[in-house]
């Protein structure tokens, strides 16, 4: 039965194989039909076997006629063909993860220092100036940039100390009042706010200021001391209050 299945296999193998398939035989150059060597299992299964080759273990060695059939050389590798033309471009693939942030460079170098901006308006300026060595003595104080229709005004607080380098000294306090248009500039020294010690009689003294010819004012005083000697120190201390937004600038 076995043998009998081999057989048919044979058959079938050779019909769909034709002349292309090379089988076992015993020589190339047999005339007759070559015999074709097979390994049967017990379930029936088979598996062809080259000629002289042996079965596994429990197998069984068939010889079979492959009548009409002629044995055939397998053929010699071709030569490798041309290389075919490039495909078509794929679809474009979906985007990847982001990846993971990278580690912080290092800090650059400092970028040079800026231009300075331009003064801006202040309210209130301090100040000192050396009056001169004089009596009566004078020096100015500031001056304020005024056009058109504008005005501006406020105080000044005012210190001053006179000495002949020795013991004699004459300072006096006072406030001076002021205000002014782009042509014109008034001040006063309150006289009922004044303190003095020794002899200074100051006072305000209004006028224009060049650059500009701008609307400013001065300070004077007329020292005098009990023992009548030269004046070798003589100062104002002073703090000056702008109510606008004018600017103003304080005189050389």
């Amino acid at each position: 039965m076995i043998q009998q299945n081999a057989v048919a296999f044979v058959a079938l193998f050779f019909a769909l194989a034709g002349t292309s398939y090379a089988v076992a035989g015993v020589a190339s150059t047999d005339s007759a039909a070559p015999t074709v060597f097979a390994c049967v299992t017990p379930t029936g299964a088979m598996k062809l076997a080259m000629a002289n080759g042996e079965c596994a273990k429990g197998q069984a060695e068939v010889a079979l006629r492959a009548k009409g059939k002629k044995r055939v050389k397998r053929g010699k590798a071709g030569a490798t063909g041309a290389t075919g033309p490039i495909g078509a471009a794929g679809l474009k693939g979906t985007t990847g993860a982001t990846g993971a942030t990278g580690a912080t460079g290092a800090t650059g170098s400092t970028g040079a220092t800026g231009a300075t901006g331009a003064t801006g308006v202040t309210n209130f300026s301090t100040g000192s100036k050396a009056m001169t060595l004089s009596a009566p003595g004078f020096t100015s104080i500031f001056s304020v940039k005024l056009v058109g229709r504008e005005t501006a005004g406020g105080l000044v607080n005012y210190t001053i100390v006179a000495t002949d380098g020795g013991s004699q000294i004459a300072t006096e306090h006072g406030t001076i009042q002021w205000n002014a248009t782009a042509n014109s500039i008034t001040c006063t020294v309150q006289t009922d706010d004044k303190l003095h010690l020794g002899t200074v009689n100051s006072g305000c003294t209004p006028g224009f200021f060049n650059p500009g010819s701008q609307p400013g004012l001065s300070v004077f005083d007329n020292v005098t001391f009990s023992s009548p000697a030269p004046i070798t120190e003589h100062q104002v201390f002073f703090t000056l209050e702008n109510d606008s937004t004018h600017p103003v600038r304080l005189e050389p």
